[in-house]
């Protein structure tokens, strides 16, 4: 189960290690903790992180904060629990987590492309930062297409346009246009995953 901080009002990190505990308590599933302050306001602090990693159900932290200074701290965790799995959600820092030495990523754009990522994580744990820099500015490009659409919209329309379902987001999301549709198709073309359009079109 992911667990992510409770959101809106304000919370401790007290607060939130009350929250995995209900949910512990509640659940017999092991428990991936999500650290999306884009999304709840709150980060999880990693000393809480740290405490709730006492526990065994809490397998790890998926952090999607882009904060390379609370990646090093959950990193740190694992000195007294090396089973602590620490994973990066964010595209534009996966290269420098994986060579800190994360244990791997989540990453949305996966789902468009998840070779460039399986090589990203095969090339971080040899310690390859050349092979990683490449790839990483590869995943930036790619990530460059969330920008025509809001939410995930384009996400969907992107595996849409590679026959991966309808590309219709729930509401209140709304499908890219179709000028943002094509800049998407060349993006993915650019990253070779489209065949090159006919003559006179996008």
């Amino acid at each position: 189960m992911v667990v992510a901080s409770p959101y809106y009002f304000a919370v401790t990190g007290d607060d939130q290690r009350r929250h995995v505990e209900a949910v512990l308590e509640a659940v017999s599933l092991p428990v991936l903790l999500y650290n999306i302050p884009q999304c709840t306001v709150h980060s999880w602090l990693p000393q809480t992180v740290a405490v709730l990693a006492r526990e065994p159900r809490v397998v790890g932290v998926k952090d999607s904060s882009g904060n390379l200074v609370d990646f090093q701290d959950f990193l740190a965790i694992k000195r007294e629990r090396p089973d602590f799995r620490v994973l990066q959600g964010d595209e534009r820092v996966m290269a420098a987590c994986m060579l800190l030495g994360g244990d791997g990523v989540i990453a949305g754009l996966a789902n468009v492309t998840p070779r460039l990522f399986v090589d990203l994580v095969q090339a971080g744990a040899r310690d390859d930062a050349l092979v990683c820099r490449q790839l990483q500015e590869r995943i930036t490009d790619l990530w460059s297409l969330l920008a025509y659409g809001q939410g995930l919209a384009a996400l969907y329309a992107a595996c849409a346009a590679l026959g991966i379902g309808s590309g219709q987001p729930v509401a209140p999301w709304i499908t890219p246009t179709a000028d943002q549709q094509r800049a998407i198709a060349t993006t993915l073309r650019r990253h070779g995953l489209l065949e090159a359009a006919p003559a006179g079109r996008a």
